[in-house]
């Protein structure tokens, strides 16, 4: 199909193409081979044949972000596009994030929009995840977002993140949590001045209960690789 597609040069053409993709085109990013024509319509074809294509994706964001090949079409139309319909599409995107984040797909399209370094997208997202980090780093899917959070949205936030952690009722489960480990070590990576130290002092006064834990021992096993790339 993306033989017949690149055969396609003038602009009646691509626009009778999008005009009969469109009624279809969310089943077709859906669908594991379908999902390449849209792929290919979305980087090949400027902005001015994509734009109703871009609107009924962000119409259907939902639905095509918890899915194998929609999250695969997401991600594309984020990176290859920009303007309004785009701007509509990473909104509804933050709007669902939290929901998104839980999903074994939909959390590469909220990791991937945490990945374009937009300052203010990233922003936006802290907004939407505050008051769930805790429950979602104990998730499979969302403690990777709650990872790349830390990463991405600069000291200030990882520092707020990371008290939000320590003040949460799940703190000292988060230690021997089998991601919420993971996330821990994260903390402890992108935070500073209080919030790191406060992290420290937990993981030291449970210290001893750690040792006896696979995932507790990952976290102690961080930090003593750290000592010693320190000293």
């Amino acid at each position: 199909m993306n033989t017949i597609l690149e055969k396609l040069t003038e602009p009646q053409q691509i626009s009778l193409l999008m005009s009969a993709l469109s009624p279809a085109a969310i089943a077709l990013a859906n669908d594991p081979s379908g999902q390449h024509v849209i792929i290919y319509c979305v980087k090949y074809f400027s902005g001015e044949y994509n734009e109703h294509l871009l609107n009924e994706i962000a119409d259907n964001c939902l639905k095509l972000a918890t899915n194998r090949s929609g999250c695969c079409v997401l991600q594309s139309c984020m990176e290859n596009h920009h303007g309004e319909a785009r701007d509509r599409l990473i909104s509804e995107i933050i709007v669902n994030a939290v929901h998104l984040a839980g999903d074994p797909f939909g959390k590469y399209v909220v990791q991937h929009l945490l990945g374009m370094r937009i300052p203010e997208v990233a922003a936006d997202l802290y907004k939407w995840f505050q008051g769930c980090f805790a429950s979602l780093s104990c998730n499979k899917y969302s403690s990777n977002v709650v990872e790349k959070i830390l990463f991405h949205s600069g000291q200030m936030h990882a520092a707020s993140i990371t008290m939000e952690l320590l003040t949460s009722p799940y703190a000292t489960k988060l230690l021997v949590d089998p991601f919420g480990n993971f996330v821990i070590q994260s903390a402890l990576k992108n935070s500073k001045g209080h919030a790191h130290d406060a992290l420290r002092k937990l993981i030291q006064i449970n210290a001893a209960s750690m040792q006896s834990n696979l995932y507790g021992r990952k976290i102690l096993e961080h930090l003593e690789k750290r000592k010693q790339h320190n000293s």
